[in-house]
């Protein structure tokens, strides 16, 4: 019989990624494999649970709720910085990424959500914060 995947097993599979409206976010088709330790925190915990059970050879199709992905998307999260903040070259680019340093010291990530002439608005959201994730996933080996 297959070994079927458990806690601590090395799961080695294939996936496509998914919004409700269809917009891929992620796929390993045409490329490697995605290759996680089931518990070992890398991936979200909900996925790696989706996948306990399985064999290699199974095909599977799963969706996570908001709550069991990235979570609500919060306004709070949410920032207004004056441009000056970013020096005097030319302010980020929208969709541009990088990590803000809080007042704590404390890095996060954040996103450039808009510009305007006299400010840059970040969003320190996930940007898959809020939406219901699909997923198909085929176990290609389990170790």
């Amino acid at each position: 019989m297959s070994e079927q995947a458990a806690h601590g097993s090395t799961v080695t599979l294939h996936y496509t990624g998914t919004l409700e409206d269809g917009r891929i976010f992620g796929t390993t088709t045409g490329g490697a494999p995605l290759v996680l330790t089931i518990g070992g925190g890398e991936y979200l915990r909900a996925f790696e649970e989706e996948l306990l059970g399985m064999v290699a050879g199974e095909k599977k199709a799963f969706t996570l709720d908001p709550e069991k992905a990235y979570g609500e998307w919060r306004e709070g999260l949410v920032a207004e910085v004056p441009r000056s903040a970013f020096g005097e070259g030319p302010a980020p680019e929208p969709g541009a990424s990088f990590l803000a340093e809080l007042s704590e010291g404390e890095k996060v990530p954040v996103r450039v959500a808009a510009v305007t002439e006299e400010t840059v608005v970040i969003d320190a959201n996930h940007p898959l914060a809020g939406e219901i994730l699909c997923f198909e996933v085929e176990v290609v080996a389990i170790s």
